[in-house]
């Protein structure tokens, strides 16, 4: 319902009259929605404004505000829509606030709105035309051209243009509704469509899988969930012996998640945190070498219903087929050698670090041989499988 305020004073608003016009009137449970005729703001004039959730700003903001201001005359376009997606956590599409997000999309959870189906955007104010084309000639630190979505609601586009919140877009404002605003809301059972396009991961188990060994002992990565998605996020390497680590949405939880793995000394920490979620809930398994033997999993001991994995890796130290195999030189120019395999047959392939495969061929005896002199330098992942379990090893060609 409209509830008019009966005083003329806040008919051509300033910002500094906020709580003196809201505070007698706002209610609770609603988004509060004031009308103005003229509205500045620091010395601006503006169409309409929103306060972010609390959680947007850390401590900076002392209380959560439940409040959009509009100019009248801005009523019909496309700017509420935009304010509210603020007042739901959503930043602009053009975001510096975060770094710039580059045109390639490698740092699109980290730079700009923090959305990677939003293309990075160089702020689209007077930069598209009457057909809802982008007409600028922006470039960004790499050089690369822009090509922003014109009709997202988040961005400086024409109001005219503007009818769409992304995917990942929709997701952070239920997950918004669901949590820091969730006193909105009577239940808790809303629906969103959200499909998963993560940067870091092809469908193959074994591309998906991020592998780390030899490189660093502190991985931070976002992923992403869809509805029953499974996410093999790593494969790491500790004291000779690889780790998988893979992730699941609990209770119909979809959205974007950060990861961190930690290693330290013999102790592996794996930790899920929020991001973007519905419902918010992770199971997190840490798998040997095998792909199939869990040795830790957890559902909820982390923040906000995420995972949190503390696990000793003395307690897989066991003498395995593993550790009699010898792989040299490493790095290597010509040739590859591998002994001490088990008996058998057993497959080995070489991926490069864009996921090519190079190499792949089975063999039936302990000690072979692979060419190599014709790889170019860099580095490559092999894997060995075996009835035994899987062998992987980083090398370099030099």
């Amino acid at each position: 319902s409209v509830n008019y305020i009966d005083n003329s004073s806040f008919y051509n608003f300033t910002g500094n009259e906020e709580n003196a016009m809201a505070e007698p009137t706002e209610l609770l449970q609603v988004i509060n929605i004031y009308y103005v005729n003229t509205l500045v703001l620091n010395g601006s004039s503006i169409c309409g404004y929103a306060h972010l959730p609390l959680s947007y700003f850390g401590n900076a903001q002392p209380q959560e505000t439940n409040r959009i201001v509009m100019k009248n005359s801005c009523a019909n376009s496309a700017t509420l829509a935009h304010e509210i997606g603020h007042y739901f956590s959503l930043r602009h599409t053009h975001d510096t606030s975060q770094g710039l997000e580059l045109v390639n999309g490698s740092n699109c959870t980290t730079a700009g709105d923090g959305f990677c189906d939003t293309p990075a955007d160089p702020n689209l104010s007077g930069n598209v035309n009457n057909a809802c084309v982008y007409t600028g000639t922006e470039t960004d630190t790499n050089g690369d051209s822009y090509s922003p979505l014109t009709n997202n609601i988040m961005s400086y586009s024409s109001n005219s243009c503007k009818n769409l919140f992304t995917n990942e877009q929709q997701s952070a404002i239920v997950n918004s509704l669901n949590n820091e605003r969730n006193y909105l809301a009577c239940n808790n059972n809303f629906a969103v469509t959200y499909t998963c396009n993560d940067f870091y991961e092809p469908s193959d188990l074994y591309y998906q899988a991020t592998n780390y060994m030899g490189i660093s002992n502190n991985i931070e990565e976002n992923h992403c969930l869809s509805l029953n998605d499974i996410d093999w996020v790593a494969e790491f390497e500790v004291n000779n012996h690889n780790y998988y680590v893979k992730v699941e949405g609990v209770n119909n939880s979809i959205g974007t998640y950060g990861i961190k793995i930690t290693t330290i000394g013999d102790i592996i920490t794996i930790e899920t945190e929020p991001f973007s979620m519905l419902n918010v809930d992770t199971l997190l398994h840490l798998y040997a070498s095998d792909n199939t033997t869990i040795l830790a999993q957890d559902d909820n001991s982390g923040i906000d219903n995420f995972s949190r994995i503390v696990y000793d890796s003395t307690l897989s130290i066991e003498k395995s087929w593993i550790e009699y195999i010898n792989v040299f030189p490493n790095p290597v120019s010509n040739q590859i050698n591998i002994q001490n395999m088990p008996s058998g047959n057993f497959n080995v392939k070489i991926h490069n670090v864009i996921g090519s495969l190079v190499w792949n061929k089975t063999y039936d005896f302990n000690n072979i041989q692979i060419p190599v002199s014709e790889f170019s330098k860099g580095i490559y992942i092999m894997r060995i499988t075996t009835s035994k379990g899987m062998y992987s090893k980083k090398i370099i060609k030099q």
